[in-house]
């Protein structure tokens, strides 16, 4: 498998990067590096799984969860906000009917949030109601 730093951005598949889910879960997960060279693109990996339901109830009538996604971040302080999709150039294909969706994302904060330099970042992902805890990158000079 290909390091962070060799794999293309916006992704829309599985890596090694990308968090396991538990059995049962419902929400989404990310995984960022806890530091980073402030000249790179800071990656999250993620991974969306949403029942039926919960899709219907958040108004996803096409079954993709990736349209559920908000991505956040917070520059420390600055206190400057930044709030994005992870949609950007997704390749939505038709998907079958299913009890439970699951999909996957690696995009950029500086892409999917236009997100200025910063010394430290927190980032998070929102479905609806489901929230992550906010992670912390550190960036180095």
């Amino acid at each position: 498998m290909a390091e962070r730093s060799s794999l293309r951005f916006p992704w829309y598949e599985a890596t090694r990067h990308h968090p396991d889910l538990e059995s049962g879960f419902e929400g989404v997960v990310i995984a960022v590096p806890e530091a980073m060279r402030s000249a790179e693109r800071i990656p999250v990996f993620g991974t969306v799984q949403l029942r039926a339901e919960t899709l219907e109830t958040l108004g996803v009538t096409d079954r993709h969860p990736l349209r559920a996604v908000v991505l956040g971040a917070a520059a420390h302080y600055s206190g400057e906000s930044y709030v994005g999709s992870v949609l950007y150039g997704a390749p939505l294909f038709p998907v079958e009917e299913s009890k439970v969706y699951t999909e996957y994302f690696a995009v950029t904060l500086q892409e999917a949030l236009f997100l200025s330099s910063a010394k430290r970042v927190f980032v998070w992902a929102s479905v609806g109601p489901l929230i992550t805890k906010p992670l912390r990158v550190w960036l180095d000079d």
